[in-house]
């Protein structure tokens, strides 16, 4: 069962996520990537999760997180708790925060209790994304791997394809077990640019930093 902001169809039976390596997408991708933290190499498919040979990103967690431009905000059914910049607004009752309400600019939290044989990126990222680049991260809670995509529409993918950019996206899968189920984690955040996005940069780094589990999350 999926839990939190989606704009991508729903339902494990809609994975249409097309794996494709990392191609060139110009020099404006390359300067995105680079300031986002990611690298990657040709043939960097999820499937496989190959060692890139990085020092992933670490991300010390604090459950007494105090930043006066931060409010502390708990979601009992993902069993997480973040910082969410205190001026920003939520998007209805979706774990999701927009410095404006408009919902182009967010950060935002996405959850499931998966099943074993599917991999979580294939529900979790968009369904026209092209993967830019990925690598390993670990927080202090979870080690998992982080993408940066971007989300075309209709009319095909890649930039050869004649198809609108809807955003640029960084996504944080983090896979947890609880018994017997697999819940996995996605922390992202969504821009409609490059540009946009690395503005969302440290908003989104302090959400990674801030977010620690709290209790087990329900079905």
């Amino acid at each position: 069962m999926r839990r939190g902001l989606y704009s991508h169809p729903q339902g494990v039976c809609e994975i249409t996520a097309k794996w494709m390596g990392l191609i060139s997408l110009g020099l404006a991708v390359a300067v995105v990537a680079g300031a986002c933290g990611l690298t990657g190499s040709a043939g960097d498919l999820p499937s496989a999760m190959p060692d890139l040979h990085v020092d992933p990103p670490a991300y010390e967690h604090d459950s007494g997180f105090r930043d006066p431009a931060y409010k502390r905000v708990e979601i009992p059914e993902a069993g997480l708790a973040l910082g969410v910049p205190i001026t920003w607004l939520q998007l209805g009752q979706e774990p999701a925060w927009s410095p404006t309400g408009s919902g182009e600019n967010r950060i935002a939290v996405s959850w499931l209790n998966l099943v074993p044989t599917i991999k979580p990126e294939a529900i979790l990222l968009p369904g026209r994304g092209l993967i830019v680049a990925s690598t390993p991260i670990a927080l202090d809670w979870g080690i998992g791997r982080q993408y940066l995509v971007k989300d075309y529409g209709a009319g095909g993918v890649g930039p050869g394809a004649r198809a609108p950019t809807l955003s640029v996206e960084i996504h944080t899968i983090l896979t947890l077990t609880d018994g017997e189920t697999l819940w996995a984690y996605d922390l992202h955040a969504v821009a409609p640019t490059e540009e946009e996005l690395v503005g969302l940069k440290p908003v989104y780094d302090t959400m990674l930093r801030s977010t620690y589990l709290t209790t087990p999350p329900r079905d």
